[in-house]
C-alpha cells in the first residue's frame, strides 16, 4: 500500500491516506470543512468538527503537486452487541 501511495505521489497524481482524527492538523480540519460546507448548506463548524471528533479516522485524498487536500471520508469504528454477540464494525 505504502508504494502505491509513493508511486502516485511520484507521478503526481490523487493519493489516499488514513489518519486518525486525534492526528490531524488543523489546517486539515479546516479544508475539511470547507469541502462539507459547499455540499451541505446550514452548517457550522463547531457542528462539524464536533461529528469529526466522534469519528475514528478519516481517508484523505491529496492532490500531490501542492499536496492540497481535495476529498475525504470519515470512519466510525464500534464494537456493539447484538443477541448476545459481540461485533465489530466500520461505518
Amino acid at each position: 500500500m505504502l508504494e502505491l501511495k509513493r508511486l502516485r505521489k511520484l507521478k503526481k497524481e490523487p493519493y489516499s491516506e488514513f489518519v486518525k482524527v486525534k492526528d490531524l492538523k488543523p489546517r486539515d480540519i479546516e479544508k475539511m470543512f470547507n469541502i462539507y460546507s459547499n455540499y451541505y448548506s446550514n452548517t457550522v463548524f463547531e457542528i462539524f468538527e464536533r461529528d469529526l471528533l466522534e469519528k475514528t479516522g478519516v481517508f484523505i485524498i491529496r492532490e500531490p503537486k501542492k499536496d492540497f487536500l481535495v476529498g475525504f471520508s470519515t470512519v466510525m469504528e464500534r464494537n456493539f452487541t447484538v443477541n448476545g454477540k459481540t461485533a465489530h464494525a466500520f461505518f
